[in-house]
C-alpha cells in the first residue's frame, strides 16, 4: 500500500434500519434520508411502512411499526415483535448481499441493529440525537425500555453522534467517549426549488419585519416563548409579521396564545406546507426564529442541533435561537445569528429587536451563516465524516476481536 492510499478503506456497504426516515417528516428522517443519498448506494434502508412511501432504490423492506396502536400493553407486546421483524428484514436483506456493518438510525433501533449484526458476524453502530438519550418521566415500562436501549447502544462498535453536546450526553450515559464520533447534519449545497402560495402572499403583503419558525408544534420548540416576546414589537414595529411553519400537538395551545395576545392578524399557522413553501418563506423571511427550551428535567427533550438552522443559513437567514443544547453549535452567537434565554421572552425580545432595527447586521449574519454553510454543513461533508468514523470504528473492532 502507498503512502499516499488510506490506512484503512471504509466499508463498501452498510445497512441502516431506521425508524424515521421520508416519506416521514422531521430532523432525523431528514438527516439520515441526506447520508443515504450521499453513499452513492454505500448504504441500505430498512424503514417503516408509511402511507405515501414510493419506491425508493435505497430501501431494501419496509417493515410496519403499528404506529397508530402503539400504547400500553399493546404497545409492549408489539415492540419486541416489531424489533424481530426488523432484525428479519435485515437478514434477508444480508442473505441477498451481504453488507459490512449495521447503523441503527435511533436508540431505538438498537436492540433490532444489535441482533441483527450479531447474527451476521458484523460491526454495528448506532446514532443518537439528543430526546433519545433523556430521562424520561413518562410510564415504568417507558423508562426501563430507555434504560435497556442505553445499555444495549453501550456495546455498539461504535456510536455517531449528531453534536458535541449530543456526544457529551451520551458519555453521561455510559458510551465510552473512544466509541463516540460526531457526524453534524447537513443538507444539499443548493437550496431546492422554492414556490409561493398566493394565499400566503397575501398574508406577507407589505409586512415587514418578518419572524419566521420551522419545526413541530411541540412545548420544545418555545413558539409560546417566541408570541410572548413579539407582541410588545408591534408598537415598534406595526408591520410584524409571525409566520410558524409545522404541525404538532401544541397547535391549539398556540392558536389560543395568538387571540389572547391580539396577535391574529399578525401571526399565522400553516400546518400544510411542503417543502417547496417552505423554501419560498426563508426566501420572504427577515429573521428565523426559534429559542428550544431545554426540557430534560420536566419533559425528557433536548434540542440535539436543529437542522432547521442549517435550512435558514442555507438561505442567508440570520437565526435567533436558545442558548440551549446543541443549538448554540448550529447557530454562533454574534457571527451566524443571536443566542437568547430561551426561558425568558424579553431576552429573546432583546435579540429580535436588535435585529429588525438594523437591515446591515442581519445582512453580515446571514451572509456568515451562509458561508458557514458551505464550508462546514454540505451534504457531502457530512457522509464523509461519517464514511471516516464508521470506517475507524470498523478497523478498530476487528483488532479488538483477533
Amino acid at each position: 500500500m502507498s503512502s499516499s492510499e488510506p490506512q484503512h478503506a471504509a466499508p463498501r456497504r452498510g445497512l441502516l434500519l431506521a425508524d424515521h426516515y421520508p416519506p416521514m417528516r422531521g430532523g432525523i428522517a431528514r438527516y439520515l434520508e441526506t447520508l443515504v443519498r450521499e453513499s452513492s448506494g454505500a448504504l441500505r434502508v430498512v424503514a417503516p411502512r408509511e402511507p405515501g412511501a414510493g419506491s425508493d432504490p435505497a430501501v431494501a423492506a419496509r417493515v410496519d411499526f403499528f404506529r397508530r396502536c402503539a400504547s400500553g400493553k399493546i404497545y409492549k407486546a408489539l415492540r419486541w415483535w416489531i424489533e424481530a421483524r426488523l432484525a428479519a428484514a435485515a437478514w434477508s436483506a444480508h442473505r441477498a448481499a451481504p453488507f459490512d456493518c449495521a447503523i441503527a438510525g435511533s436508540m431505538d433501533m438498537a436492540p433490532a441493529a444489535a441482533r441483527f449484526a450479531r447474527r451476521a458476524g458484523i460491526p454495528w453502530f448506532v446514532c443518537a440525537y439528543g430526546n433519545d438519550l433523556c430521562p424520561t418521566s413518562a410510564s415504568s415500562y417507558a423508562r426501563w425500555e430507555k434504560r435497556r436501549h442505553l445499555r444495549i447502544a453501550a456495546r455498539a462498535d461504535g456510536a455517531i453522534a449528531i453534536s458535541r453536546f449530543t456526544a457529551a450526553m451520551m458519555q453521561e450515559r455510559g458510551i465510552a467517549e473512544k466509541r463516540i464520533a460526531i457526524v453534524y447534519p447537513a443538507l444539499p449545497l443548493d437550496q431546492p426549488p422554492a414556490r409561493a402560495c398566493a394565499a400566503r402572499e397575501e398574508a406577507l403583503r407589505g409586512r415587514d419585519p418578518v419572524a419566521l419558525s420551522v419545526g413541530g408544534l411541540v412545548a420544545r420548540k418555545n413558539h409560546l416563548g417566541a408570541l410572548d416576546a413579539l407582541a410588545p414589537l408591534r408598537i415598534e414595529f406595526p408591520a410584524l409579521f409571525y409566520a410558524i411553519a409545522g404541525a404538532g400537538p401544541m397547535e391549539r395551545e398556540i392558536r389560543r396564545k395568538i387571540d389572547a395576545l391580539g396577535m391574529s392578524g399578525c401571526a399565522c399557522i400553516w400546518s400544510d406546507l411542503g417543502d417547496a413553501e417552505i423554501e419560498a418563506l426563508y426566501s420572504r423571511a427577515s429573521v428565523f426564529l426559534l429559542p428550544s427550551l431545554d426540557l430534560r428535567a420536566s419533559a425528557g427533550s433536548i434540542e440535539g442541533f436543529g437542522i432547521v438552522y442549517l435550512e435558514a443559513a442555507r438561505a442567508g437567514l440570520p437565526c435567533v435561537a436558545g442558548r440551549a443544547g446543541g443549538a448554540a453549535e448550529a447557530v454562533l452567537d454574534e457571527e451566524t445569528g443571536l443566542l437568547a434565554d430561551p426561558a425568558d421572552p424579553a431576552s429573546i425580545r432583546a435579540a429580535l429587536a436588535r435585529l429588525f432595527r438594523d437591515p446591515l447586521l442581519r445582512q453580515r449574519l446571514g451572509q456568515a451563516a451562509r458561508r458557514r454553510f458551505e464550508a462546514e454543513f454540505t451534504a457531502r461533508r457530512s457522509w464523509e465524516a461519517f464514511e471516516r468514523a464508521v470506517a475507524w470504528q470498523s478497523c478498530a473492532a476487528k483488532r479488538e476481536q483477533k
